[in-house]
């Protein structure tokens, strides 16, 4: 049975203890831990109410106004997706930053900055 059939308030406080987990460096379980933006921007939605461009704004400043809601919607779908009981894309997307790391050397976040600016960030 999927994590959606739970009452919201239980799936509320399950999201509220795996952020507090990944924000102690806790590893295991669930891999949303290893990212506690998707969590925030879950509860943001699910617990605060807030809009998809409010939430774009919120945790991605950085981008343009389009890319921003997509992102936050993206973010979103990954925990529904794992409260569904198909965390296929959360496998995948580790599956693919090691991928990245082994064939070319550079983190995925490097990356994608190539991708988008057609040159790799200046290392420390």
């Amino acid at each position: 049975m999927s994590m959606l059939h739970w009452p919201k308030k239980d799936r509320l406080e399950w999201v509220r203890w795996e952020l507090q987990r990944a924000r102690m460096g806790a590893t295991g379980q669930s891999p949303l831990v290893e990212t506690p933006n998707d969590l925030e921007i879950w509860q943001a939605r699910e617990r605060d109410g807030k809009s998809w461009r409010d939430i774009g704004d919120e945790f991605f400043p950085r981008l343009k106004v389009e890319a921003r809601r997509s992102e936050a919607r993206r973010a979103y779908e990954r925990v529904q997706n794992y409260m569904k009981g198909d965390p296929k894309g959360h496998y995948r997307e580790r599956e693919l930053r090691e991928l990245i790391e082994e064939k070319f050397g550079v983190t995925a976040q490097e990356f994608r900055a190539f991708i988008l600016k057609g040159r790799l960030p200046r290392r420390k």
